[in-house]
């Protein structure tokens, strides 16, 4: 019988491929690991300290670093409390902002041009007990220009999305309508609308959307609102939002 014996370098190879494969495994053990740790770590309740520490993590990678100072402390401390579902929300604004604020509403955060409303929304989007998508009420706008009332009712509930580790396993999530006041009215075959005052009645009304569902950022105070959206749409809103207002500065100057 001929002799199947390994060559020395046959040997060698067959020793560096069991070496690879058993790396391999072990990397993948490691991985499975660190995710099973992972999303035992989403699902345990975290404080708002804990949430700070996250959302101050995730600005950092998304490379614009989350900057606390006398202008926005109050305010991003206040969103802590909120998104991580803590009664002492409550308290912690009415000592703060003199007006007792309610977790059973959603955020309505306002204030001037660039000083982080936008921002601040984007890094809590996702959180364990109150995820939400942010979008652009001139995309919802221009969208509907081309779709038409269709699109008003996709907007009027919460949004369904696939039980991901993104948004903490949630499979509904609320919605943050950025830039309100900045879409204007829109046309679809003749018909103008004022889109983001049906966008919100409907939520308004509609009993499957929670008011903690909605938040809005925008740069119009009251006045405008009422100007822009009408006494009724203001005063639906006033039962719907928190308003909280960020001051200072452009913090992209």
């Amino acid at each position: 019988m001929e002799s199947c014996e390994l060559s020395e370098d046959e040997k060698a190879a067959a020793i560096e491929e069991a070496a690879r494969k058993k790396r391999e495994l072990f990397k993948y053990q490691q991985d499975q690991d660190r995710r099973k740790r992972w999303e035992q770590e989403l699902q345990r309740r975290w404080g708002p300290e804990e949430l700070l520490t996250y959302v101050t993590w995730k600005a950092d990678q998304h490379g614009e670093p989350l900057v606390i100072d006398d202008q926005n402390h109050s305010v991003v401390k206040a969103l802590c409390y909120y998104f991580a579902d803590d009664p002492r929300f409550e308290e912690f604004t009415l000592q703060k902002f003199g007006e007792k604020l309610y977790l059973h509403k959603g955020i309505m955060l306002c204030g001037g041009v660039g000083v982080g409303k936008t921002f601040l929304m984007n890094i809590f989007r996702a959180n364990q007990r109150r995820s939400f998508q942010v979008i652009s009420c001139r995309d919802i706008a221009d969208i509907f220009a081309k779709e038409g009332h269709e699109i008003l009712h996709y907007y009027s509930e919460p949004a369904k999305v696939p039980t991901h580790a993104s948004t903490f396993y949630q499979n509904a999530i609320g919605m943050c309508f950025d830039d309100l006041g900045t879409e204007g009215t829109k046309r679809h075959y003749g018909d103008q609308v004022n889109v983001m005052a049906d966008v919100l009645l409907n939520r308004y009304d509609k009993a499957v959307t929670p008011f903690h569902y909605t938040h809005v950022t925008t740069n119009l105070n009251v006045d405008e609102i009422e100007q822009y959206y009408g006494t009724r749409v203001r005063s639906r809103m006033r039962e719907m939002f928190n308003m909280i207002t960020l001051d200072g500065e452009d913090r992209r100057k």
